[in-house]
């Protein structure tokens, strides 16, 4: 953990520290003033506030002498549960026990129903996909098949649905393979199915005929432009043929931070491999529950 937190503070210090910008200039950019701790405001209706975040947005209604809207009915309340958690509506004997449930812990109930629901991984899980680039293909004019790339898919699913802490989902898909060291666990033998899976996170991107040092500085700047974006919040990818010409981040840091990367042995990709860290994914290679889920669909197949 100590290490991962380390290795976060200097890619973060790398894409500030070369800035030509002046400090007074920085401090105007909002992304890098320091975050501090901000006391709900004074309201006159104390009795519509529930929560801090209330307090905020009703000192602005009242300023502008807005009233609030009304309590949305429990009917359009269980659909937009529905369609915020699972991306579909509820079903009618469902919406009806909810409407007529008079517990005052029912809502409460029904969100933790929803969020141990299936679809909600899916549901939520597209949004991460959207930022790792995620895609059943390659990409460009040829646009081959990645086959394994669905492993990842529902590791991202799945990590969702079991409520996996945010650093370990971090640390798995930016150094999954170093997983043991960083731990404090040492070297050990092998390498884990879930963390070789969430690698897939550092390859996934557009892919071209293999080209060789070539596409392993295309695959190298593709890691340091997506690590950079979804982990630091800044589009570092711009600097890679030139210094930024909106944020602070000249050229020689895009390629200071992707030395980070240099290390990472990749195998030239070729058709239909599954662009995991390290070649080819070989197909019995299933993680605990995939593997569980095979062997009883070969099962049922062997008794037809």
């Amino acid at each position: 953990m100590r290490r991962f937190g380390t290795l976060a503070s200097i890619f973060f210090l790398t894409a500030l520290g070369q800035a030509e910008e002046t400090e007074p200039q920085l401090a105007k950019r909002w992304p890098f003033t320091p975050v501090t701790a901000m006391t709900p405001p004074e309201v006159t209706n104390t009795n519509w506030v529930s929560n801090p975040i209330d307090a905020f947005i009703l000192s602005k209604l009242e300023a502008r002498g807005i009233e609030p809207a009304p309590l949305a009915k429990r009917r359009a309340l269980v659909r937009r549960l529905y369609f915020d958690l699972l991306g579909v509506p509820p079903e009618q004997a469902v919406a009806d026990a909810f409407v007529n449930a008079r517990s005052p812990l029912a809502y409460g109930r029904l969100v933790d129903q929803l969020l141990n629901d299936p679809r909600y991984g899916e549901r939520w899980g597209r949004y991460w996909l959207d930022l790792a680039r995620y895609a059943d293909t390659a990409g460009y004019e040829g646009d081959p098949d990645t086959p394994h790339a669905w492993r990842y898919r529902d590791y991202v699913i799945d990590s969702l649905n079991r409520d996996k802490p945010y650093d370990l989902f971090i640390r798995e898909q930016i150094a999954g393979d170093e997983f043991n060291e960083i731990m404090g666990a040492g070297e050990l033998p092998g390498m884990d199915a879930e963390r070789t899976v969430a690698l897939t996170f550092l390859r996934l991107a557009p892919f071209t005929e293999p080209r060789g040092d070539r596409t392993r500085h295309e695959l190298l700047s593709e890691m340091t432009s997506t690590v950079s974006s979804v982990f630091l919040g800044l589009t570092m990818g711009c600097a890679q043929c030139h210094d930024h010409k909106y944020d602070a981040i000249p050229i020689d840091d895009f390629y200071r931070m992707q030395a980070f990367f240099s290390t990472v042995q990749i195998q030239p990709p070729l058709r239909g491999d599954g662009f995991q860290i390290g070649g080819p994914m070989p197909a019995r290679f299933y993680r605990a529950h995939e593997e569980a889920l095979i062997n009883d669909k070969r099962a049922r197949l062997q008794q037809q």
